[in-house]
């Protein structure tokens, strides 16, 4: 069981890179493409710096899943060597199982978030596009991030060395 979470970590983690890359090329583009236009043609490109927003909240919740990925994110240290050595590994895990759960509660409370947009038929006032798959962004990136903390309160042989590279 294991080696099939070490797997979907991969995965998601793998899938997190391409959204962030996809989301930065995308973002970087519309931007460029928007001045370019102002500057040499009077007309910018319609929408652009609405639809690299949309890019860059999908970037970000791409980047806070590659934080926990890679054992980046923020965490208070100021209680840090207060517990003994011996107790460490159960405090890693169960601080695991309470980051796990406190994403789980935010993932769920963005989901109502989207439903509701959905369910009103909110739409961007510029570009008309509808609103919730972009914020459908949020419930995914939270997710992600409860499952891996969840996976490595279960294998803590799967949590990321602190400030390490990689999974």
């Amino acid at each position: 069981m294991e080696r099939l979470a070490a797997a979907l970590l991969r995965t998601i983690t793998g899938l997190e890179r391409w959204v962030l890359i996809l989301g930065y090329v995308l973002m970087t583009g519309l931007l460029l493409l928007d001045t370019l236009g102002r500057e040499f043609f009077g007309a910018g490109l319609f929408g652009a710096n609405i639809y690299a927003t949309n890019a860059l909240i999908y970037a970000a919740m791409a980047g806070f899943g590659l934080a926990t990925a890679s054992g980046r994110h923020l965490r208070p240290r100021f209680a840090d060597g207060l517990v003994p050595a011996v107790w460490e590994p159960a405090v890693r895990r169960a601080g695991q199982l309470v980051s796990g759960l406190i994403l789980t509660v935010i993932a769920a409370t963005a989901v109502q978030f989207v439903v509701e947009t959905f369910s009103y038929g909110e739409r961007n006032q510029v570009t008309g596009l509808a609103l919730w798959p972009i914020q459908l962004a949020l419930p995914l990136g939270f997710a992600f991030s409860a499952l891996r903390h969840f996976c490595y309160a279960l294998w803590p042989s799967l949590a990321p060395v602190e400030g390490s590279a990689d999974e």
